[in-house]
């Protein structure tokens, strides 16, 4: 499934990728408000991509990796899984610390969200964000998600921190 916008390609994974997604994903300020740490080594970026790579031959999920248009410059990744059942997908991706404040996670998640809302079994389509994370907050807002409310402690703390609260977002037909 290839989804694209006004300045972006979202595609499957393709190989070569794990060397293109590692800077992003290691990089400490993309991972601070994410619920796993950053990738330590391009091991862990191959096993992220391959664990995808199964999750969408098994139907249980997508993966897009984030190109721009005209340079195929892969900034990011965006994924949905079925981790709540067949009807509900839960979404999430993070994105390279030089295309933030520029619209693109906004372009990319519209584009996501918009093509799950179309699929005919699925009926909710759910986010989770940390707490302290206001420009994700903002952007899931303006996606047009509601808030269910604060799940506490329901993420683990990153490097010996404390687990942090999120928040509980969803779309529901």
């Amino acid at each position: 499934m290839i989804l694209t916008t006004k300045r972006l390609t979202l595609r499957p994974p393709q190989p070569g990728d794990e060397a293109k997604l590692y800077p992003i994903a290691s990089d400490p300020e993309v991972s601070r408000y994410m619920k796993r740490p950053g990738h330590r080594d391009v091991g862990e970026t191959s096993a992220y991509l391959l664990t995808a790579v199964n999750l969408i031959r098994s139907g249980r999920g997508y993966l897009w990796v984030i190109e721009t248009q005209g340079d195929d410059e892969v900034i990011g990744s965006m994924s949905a899984s079925y981790d709540q059942g067949p009807h509900c997908v839960v979404f999430g991706g993070f994105l390279g610390r030089a295309c933030w404040r520029r619209g693109y996670g906004l372009e990319a998640a519209q584009a996501v969200l918009g093509w799950l809302q179309s699929v005919p079994h699925i009926y909710r389509v759910a986010a989770q964000t940390d707490v302290m994370n206001e420009p994700i907050n903002r952007l899931v807002t303006k996606l047009g998600l509601t808030c269910e409310g604060r799940l506490g402690r329901a993420w683990p703390g990153h490097d010996g921190e404390l687990p942090r609260d999120v928040y509980q977002w969803a779309w529901c037909r």
